[in-house]
């Protein structure tokens, strides 16, 4: 039944077939008895469970908002007067204070009991990292903010199409770029653009930026739409090619103006979008009723349960860990089931892991006994802290012990500072360009770690920084460097005459490894490979030039998007050599191609697919 959209209802009495052990039924996104998302997308023993716990309460509907609103945007750009705006006009549950920290985590009242959720994304890195957390549906409704006197000023200094990518479409990259395993991009939401302007007038003036703003990101959005090697086919509703990104009135609104409903407009479009089916599920009672009791402000004090705790307050234990892995998807609580040190813990609030997080960036050259400290002020233990960021992919895996030194070098706060591999000649040395939207600055460190746990091993010297890693062998050394302010990753290698298959080993792996990741955690990043003269990196040069037309590029990309390539060219097979850019001079097919060696590139390739 796997990816079969018309399906709205599986029957109860499928359980009752004795030959039945499996029951797929990833990709019924439409599914609505039981959901599909907590329910069915977890196989047969979650479906089992929901439809027991149904019992013949079929008909008695329990209805619960999955629905999630995010409100993200730049410093400044006013969402704190946007969430207070909705406070004013909707009666929140919690304290109205909310909307001034960094991160907030409130709800709005529009159906008892079961509000939507509003969560404010500040502009800490940490918070970039918790994005993760929340989106796992297909009910996420994402808000960006933007101040049109920013659009003004950037687009003055760079340029229109630049001035939106860090206003719209970046923020955008945290929805839309990387998406659970459960979840295809094309089932997401629809954004909508909250635009403020208390420095423009609502005259032609303010219409003329408007309409420069609006027409910038749909340039991007086409760019994306775009995208080689078959991105289409994952494409959101919303991106195909013959509409707007933000198409009109039902997705524009406009706040601080002189016109004062579009703020009514807004809570109308989230009243009518929260419940409609795809944002509500109907589940069964014992189920509502352990979620009701989840969250209420019976143990407000509390920063974590444990999942002993749980137990004894539902009676039901053979639903429990049923109920929570449903909880969990839909975004009530945080359980991670078979994570090592956090998986007997359940977080009723998102707060005390954002704050780890937070507090992990935010603390700089800072000693280990400083986090110790830490954590006793959020009243986390050790090996929690560890488990959630491994959760994370923020530091390495349990393999590395803690008193390893490099295992230290990974909490962000300790890093060391830029790379400088001096007195290295980096000569095999390859870009990645992210061409439609940056990344969030947690992503470039599961990079690091991901290099960590490939290259590791007891003949190498791992160092982490700010900005990357370096991994020195006893003749070579590799550098990979993230550089967020041009959107670039860099791999560069050393190599002599010795050493220089070994150095296209470490190389291409590298790449693969990146490129990887790239296509399978941000499915709609558009990226390109460069490879730079190794004439140039050899002489040190500040501007190498680059051989955009290198071949064994071209492969690598194909064999990662799947385009029958499974093997490279190899430098025995290159007749031509190539002049260097720069100076004209003839560069070795040796540097330009692999060499072949005494290592099997496609069996080396399984390690990635």
């Amino acid at each position: 039944m796997s990816e079969n959209r018309k399906i709205e209802q599986l029957d109860a009495q499928l359980l009752n077939i004795q030959s039945l052990t499996e029951l797929h039924c990833m990709g019924c996104v439409n599914l609505v008895n039981p959901p599909y998302h907590g329910v069915a997308d977890l196989g047969l023993g979650q479906i089992r469970r929901f439809f027991l716990d149904q019992g013949n309460t079929s008909n008695v509907k329990k209805r619960i908002s999955t629905a999630l609103v995010a409100v993200v945007g730049c410093k400044g750009a006013g969402k704190s007067t946007l969430i207070q705006s909705l406070q004013q006009r909707l009666q929140l549950t919690e304290n109205s204070n909310a909307a001034s920290e960094e991160f907030s985590y409130s709800k709005l009242e529009i159906e008892k009991d079961f509000p939507i959720r509003l969560i404010s994304f500040g502009e800490n890195e940490a918070h970039h990292a918790a994005y993760q957390l929340f989106f796992r549906s297909n009910c996420t409704i994402p808000i960006i903010v933007v101040n049109l006197q920013h659009f003004v000023q950037r687009s003055a200094k760079q340029n229109d199409r630049n001035a939106a990518k860090s206003l719209v479409v970046d923020w955008l990259s945290h929805f839309y770029l990387s998406v659970s395993d459960s979840t295809s991009p094309s089932d997401l939401l629809q954004p909508l653009l909250v635009i403020t302007h208390t420095d423009l007038d609502n005259g032609k003036e303010y219409q003329g930026y408007e309409q420069r703003l609006l027409k910038a990101c749909n340039d991007l959005k086409y760019e994306i739409y775009h995208a080689p090697f078959g991105a289409q086919s994952s494409m959101p509703t919303f991106l195909n090619n013959a509409r707007p990104l933000f198409p009109g009135t039902d997705s524009i609104f406009t706040l601080g103006g002189k016109d004062g409903k579009s703020i009514e407009s807004l809570i109308s479009y989230l009243s009518q979008k929260s419940q409609k089916e795809n944002c509500c599920d109907s589940i069964p009672p014992k189920w509502y009723n352990a979620l009701k009791w989840l969250q209420s402000n019976s143990f407000e004090n509390k920063k974590y349960l444990t999942q002993k705790f749980v137990e004894e307050r539902i009676a039901e234990h053979d639903s429990l860990k049923p109920l929570l892995r449903y909880a969990h998807k839909v975004g009530y609580i945080l359980w991670f089931e078979n994570v090592e040190n956090i998986s007997h813990f359940v977080f009723h609030k998102p707060q005390i892991i954002v704050h780890l997080l937070e507090k992990t960036f935010s603390k700089k050259n800072s000693s280990f006994s400083d986090f110790e400290k830490l954590l006793e002020e959020l009243e986390i233990k050790f090996p929690m802290a560890i488990g959630i960021l491994q959760k994370f992919k923020l530091v390495p895996p349990s393999s590395v012990t803690v008193s390893d030194d490099n295992f230290l070098h990974f909490f962000p706060f300790m890093a060391k500072g830029k790379i400088n591999l001096s007195g290295e000649t980096l000569v095999l040395c390859t870009n990645i360009l992210l061409k439609t939207g940056n990344l969030p600055k947690y992503a470039y460190r599961q990079l690091a770690v991901e290099m960590f746990s490939f290259h590791k091993g007891p003949n190498t010297t791992i160092c982490m920084y700010e900005n990357g890693i370096a991994i020195q062998w006893n003749e070579m050394a590799l550098q990979f460097t993230c550089n967020t302010a041009e959107c670039k990753l860099q791999i560069a290698v050393t190599t002599s005459a010795k050493v220089v298959n070994l150095s296209w080993k470490i190389l291409i792996s590298s790449i693969l490894l990146v490129s990887t990741y790239l296509r399978d955690s941000w499915k709609l990043l558009l990226f390109v490979l460069e490879y730079l003269c190794p004439h140039c990196m050899h002489q040190n040069a500040d501007r190498p030039g680059k051989l955009l037309n290198s071949g064994f590029l071209r492969e690598i990309f194909q064999m990662v998007y799947s385009e029958g390539i499974t093997d490279l060219t190899y430098a025995s097979d290159v007749i031509e050599e190539v002049k260097c850019p720069s100076t004209s001079e003839m560069i070795p097919s040796v540097l330009l191609q692999p060499c072949k060696c005494q290592w099997d590139l496609y069996e080396y390739m399984k390690l990635f697919f």
